[in-house]
């Protein structure tokens, strides 16, 4: 499934560069028609065990997304995005709240510096804009739990995909970025859990730069 998705978001990347290239004459033209999108969320991040089940997880960040193509009658249009998101990420044991006391290694928690490469399309409909993007990321591990028993790793590399709405200025969306690395290793005896992690967050934004057509 992983590899399906995978191809799919590159097909998708394929053709937004290639319709790029035809559209773009120089990069004064290029950065004229960019536009930023700043969000907030919260969410939740959850690992594979012993920290599987999900905890809360916030994010904050920028998109810069670029129209590079437009049809049905300029109402829709492909894309192209790259950001930079600040996410807090990582999982928990389980639900046992008053077992938690003194346990130092019930939760698996890091902060991350993520940059997102999306395409996407998008549509038009009155004031309000649909749209959907996917693609690769890259992210820096930003300090985080620190115990005997956990080895991190300073990078992160994974997929993520984001649909929502735009109302006027306003963004309303939900992002996902599912780590395809082990960014750490628990140790318990003479086992060793691998720790990707996946992250999911409600966001809300504002839009400002170049205009979405009405």
């Amino acid at each position: 499934m992983k590899k399906i998705f995978l191809i799919l978001i590159l097909a998708m990347m394929c053709h937004v560069y290639s319709s790029a290239q035809s559209v773009t004459d120089g990069p004064i033209n290029f950065l004229k028609g960019i536009t930023c999108d700043v969000s907030f969320g919260f969410g939740g991040s959850f690992s594979k065990e012993p920290y599987s089940v999900a905890k809360v997880s916030y994010s904050l960040g920028i998109d810069a997304r670029k129209k590079f193509k437009t049809f049905a009658d300029g109402k829709a249009d492909y894309y192209g995005l790259v950001g930079l998101q600040f996410q807090t990420r990582g999982g928990k044991k389980g639900n046992d709240f008053m077992g938690i006391i003194g346990d130092d290694e019930y939760y698996f928690n890091y902060n991350e510096l993520c940059i997102p490469i999306h395409a996407g399309v998008g549509r038009q409909i009155k004031a309000c804009r649909l749209f959907i993007d996917a693609g690769p990321y890259i992210g820096f591990r930003l300090g985080g739990s620190n115990y005997e028993s956990l080895k991190t790793k300073p990078f992160d590399f994974g997929v993520g995909f984001n649909f929502g709405i735009k109302i006027v200025k306003v963004i309303l969306a939900y992002k996902t970025n599912i780590g395809l690395l082990n960014v750490g290793q628990f140790v318990a005896g003479d086992k060793k859990y691998n720790l990707p992690t996946t992250c999911g967050t409600f966001t809300i934004g504002w839009s400002f730069g170049a205009k979405d057509k009405l």
